[in-house]
């Protein structure tokens, strides 16, 4: 059963991210556990690790199953994990951030998204700092608490292959 971090890969020893240069260029400092887990996982668009298959009449491969967070039974609905931004992106997020409507009602900045384009936020304000956040403007609950932080949410994957 495939679940949590196994859908990810370990940065290796030779592989450091130096964030604090990045931090000190955009004048922003990232929530300290999820600045953590990008130092110490491959943490892209394309990071997440994804059984497949080659699809013959198509010539490509093909993913043979999908990540959906679902950390209990009593959660309901799961949501479908697409990716996260590449570290790029996340910075380019972080330029736009203040200027949008999730920055200004709840300071959360994007960190992924879901196969129903539904953005993954991480919260930057110090009392609720490192919380995981789905932000849905098409929803009437527009904004949904997920995890204490990066970890919980990487925790409450699990595969569609066992569901």
């Amino acid at each position: 059963m495939k679940q949590g971090f196994d859908f990810l890969k370990c940065r290796s020893i030779t592989e450091k991210i130096d964030l604090n240069e990045i931090e000190e260029e955009l004048n922003f400092t990232l929530p300290p556990i999820f600045k953590l887990f990008v130092e110490n996982f491959h943490y892209s668009s394309d990071a997440i690790i994804l059984e497949s298959h080659f699809d013959k009449l198509r010539e490509i491969t093909v993913p043979s199953e999908a990540i959906i967070f679902s950390p209990s039974k009593e959660w309901g609905n799961p949501i479908y994990f697409d990716c996260f931004l590449d570290i790029m992106d996340l910075i380019e997020k972080v330029k736009e951030a203040q200027d949008t409507s999730d920055w200004i009602d709840m300071n959360l900045l994007v960190i992924g998204y879901t196969t129903v384009d539904s953005r993954i936020c991480i919260r930057c304000n110090e009392k609720n700092i490192d919380e995981i956040w789905e932000v849905n403007d098409d929803s009437v609950n527009k904004y949904k608490f997920l995890a204490k932080n990066i970890f919980e949410f990487i925790r409450g994957f699990n595969s569609t292959k066992d569901h």
